[in-house]
């Protein structure tokens, strides 16, 4: 799943953040208990969220409705 959350990523700033949690603060914190999980905050607050499924994992599909169900905000184009 990484490479696929990478791709998607690619180009877009600090929309997209991975974060690596070793002791599982952030785990305990969210109640993520499948790996991946793929969170959406809004204002400092989760306002979506995909789980990945047990033994499965998560598929570009999936990751591209979540982002395409996410309000991004519109990506800036550098100025002439």
């Amino acid at each position: 799943f990484l490479p696929l959350f990478l791709k998607k990523a690619e180009g877009r700033g600090n929309q997209f953040l991975r974060v690596q949690d070793d002791r599982e603060e952030m785990a305990d914190k969210y109640a993520v208990e499948v790996y991946p999980t793929v969170l959406f905050f809004e204002n400092g607050a989760v306002a979506g969220r995909l789980d990945g499924i047990p033994g499965v994992g998560l598929e570009e599909n999936h990751l591209a409705e979540f982002v395409r169900s996410c309000p991004l905000p519109a990506e800036r184009k550098p100025s002439d």
